[in-house]
């Protein structure tokens, strides 16, 4: 770094360091405090207790213990001590370790849902989260200690002054003998163990459950809490208690409603009113130290703008902020201003005359993973881009990587769009599913065709496919067949999940298709002899029908905007689709200047 530094004079105090010793040698007078407030959070927390390591069993294992190093984009220096879970032993240092976050869907859902019936939102940060869940009992942990902060037993000074900082911050550090070894006996959930995800996610659940909520059985990440209002509730203010600024609630007529959407640590919530709102910072302060949202409004999670918009009619979630340093890591700020994400002819293929890349030299998988989390949470319209990129991660070509930058620019370009919810809809259409549904026939090498659809909920997509069908279809009836039946089965669930919600669907979900062979055969209407192979598809397609959960619709192929999923377009093609993927984009100031 400090020759790299002296070649194009790159600032190392705003380089992350990759280790200890790269965080004392770039900026030890940021990345040492950040250490010491981190060291000091396990203190408080009662993370680990110091035992010697003659007390060990010949059968336990030491974990060894490493620092991460993340600048926050607000500057702030964020240090985290880690113990690297790599080393465990499964079913002697863990056992259980599955743990479930909500998912993108769901998620998209309660935006959806929160921009069209004008609820509140916040996002919650629960600082230190796993720390606040305990190790299961038949689980025995021991690590090394964290660089830098080593208790050793000697008589050099520097040694003593960290011990007594241990004991200042409440650390009982147990009167040994000098030259004697210590580890860490961990208690709690410490980042980087095998099992701390789902402890931390059992611990929260638990919490959430004692205070009324419901965890949704389509996703065990979303929590509802709707009930009458009680006195309890809100303890009146104190007459000689001027500083409280909460005024006296009526409860007589006030339901208490809340949705929380859980991803790890990160907690978006949607209020039906501002009392309920109140009454969840209470209830939720009292038990997590977490930071809220700026103004408790719901701005940034996981990398994600949600920004009211319209005078609050409408909800728009972008990236933008990610989309700039993709660019600036990739050097795309610069180039050609391409008006599709795609060429038109690019089918992601393996060319056996073209030759591997040099993957040292060009990162093919950082800038896929940094595309695709754009792409699967805010820009549907990429999807089919996306899906082709991924496909040659095993092997990719300079073809691919041109590709992949190519998407990167166009994202660049388009920065600031995103998904846009809206409560400005017909009363018909408000909270109400629609999907579209397309798939293309051998569009795929080896005679492989690819399904696409979307979801729609509120104005702009909330769930999104485009991938290759696993099987070789002989029809585009059959393509066509395969591809509804995977949209049913996501809609199947998006409509328990509205359910769960308290937003049933009534009456059938309304799902666009271009092919009137799936439809007669989904109807009833017809019987043809192609349709025996896959007759299995055909009869759940035309029990959904039958029953009144869904209504196939015919679209023509113009109007259909599940193409844009489907295919790479030519960009009026795309253009055309585009804002019926999106959704209406919202109206800038300078644009009504």
């Amino acid at each position: 770094y400090r020759q790299l530094a002296g070649e194009i004079e790159v600032d190392l105090k705003e380089v992350t360091p990759k280790n200890y010793k790269e965080a004392i040698q770039f900026d030890p007078d940021r990345w040492y405090p950040s250490m010491m407030e981190e060291m000091a959070m396990h203190v408080r927390a009662g993370t680990w207790e110091i035992v010697p390591k003659s007390s060990l069993l010949p059968s336990d294992n030491i974990t060894g213990m490493t620092w991460t190093y993340t600048i926050k984009r607000s500057g702030r220096r964020k240090s985290r001590a880690c113990a690297r879970g790599f080393s465990q032993r499964k079913n002697i240092d863990f056992f259980e370790v599955f743990s479930s976050t909500v998912t993108t869907d769901a998620l998209r859902v309660g935006i959806a849902l929160a921009a069209g019936n004008n609820r509140l939102m916040s996002v919650y940060d629960v600082k230190g989260a796993y720390l606040e869940s305990e190790l299961p009992k038949d689980e025995r942990v021991f690590c090394e200690q964290a660089k830098g902060f080593e208790i050793r037993y000697s008589d050099d000074e520097d040694d003593k002054l960290i011990i007594e900082w241990f004991k200042s911050k409440g650390l009982e550090v147990p009167d040994l003998e000098n030259g004697t070894e210590v580890l860490y006996a961990i208690r709690r959930s410490l980042y980087g163990l095998r099992s701390s995800s789902r402890q931390w996610n059992q611990c929260f659940t638990a919490w959430a459950v004692s205070k009324g909520f419901v965890v949704l059985k389509s996703d065990d990440c979303v929590f509802r809490l709707y009930r009458k209002a009680k006195e309890e509730d809100f303890p009146k203010n104190k007459q000689e208690d001027e500083a409280s600024p909460e005024p006296d609630v009526d409860v007589s007529d006030l339901m208490i409603d809340i949705e929380l959407y859980l991803y790890v640590d990160d907690a978006f919530v949607t209020f039906g009113n501002e009392e309920s709102r109140r009454f969840f910072k209470k209830i939720f302060h009292e038990r997590w130290d977490a930071s809220e949202g700026t103004g408790g409004d719901a701005r940034a999670m996981l990398g994600m703008d949600i920004t009211p918009c319209d005078d609050g009619t409408k909800i728009l979630l972008s990236q933008t902020g990610m989309i700039e340093d993709i660019a600036e890591k990739f050097d795309v700020k610069t180039g050609k201003d391409w008006k599709s994400p795609m060429a038109k002819e690019f089918d992601g293929s393996y060319d056996e005359d073209g030759g591997d890349l040099d993957q040292d030299e060009h990162p093919y998988k950082s800038l896929i993973g940094s595309l695709l989390y754009v792409v699967m949470h805010s820009r549907p319209d990429c999807a089919v881009s996306m899906s082709m990129l991924c496909s040659a991660m095993a092997k990719p070509q300079a073809k691919h990587w041109q590709a992949g930058l190519r998407l990167a620019r166009y994202l660049y370009l388009t920065k600031d769009l995103g998904l846009s919810f809206t409560s400005n809809m017909s009363k018909k259409s408000l909270n109400k599913l629609s999907g579209m549904v397309d798939a293309s026939w051998c569009a795929e090498k080896g005679s492989r065709s690819r399904e696409a659809y979307l979801l729609k909920l509120n104005g702009a997509t909330v769930s999104f496919s485009s991938k290759k069908i696993s099987t070789i279809c002989l029809s585009s009836a059959e393509a066509e067949t395969t591809a509804a039946v995977s949209c049913m089965k996501q809609l199947l669930w998006l409509r328990m999940l509205m359910w769960e919600l308290d937003y049933p669907q009534v009456g059938s979900t309304e799902v666009g298709e271009d092919s009137k062979a799936t439809i007669d055969a989904a109807s009833g209407n017809s019987q043809r002899k192609a349709s025996r192979y896959y007759q299995m598809r055909t009869a759940y397609l035309r029990s959904l029908v039958k029953t009144g959960i869904i209504h196939l619709s015919y679209v023509n192929t113009t109007e259909q905007t599940a193409d844009a999923l489907s295919k790479n377009l030519n960009p009026p093609e795309f253009m055309r689709h585009q804002p019926q993927i999106l959704g209406k984009q919202p109206i800038k100031k300078d644009e009504e200047n």
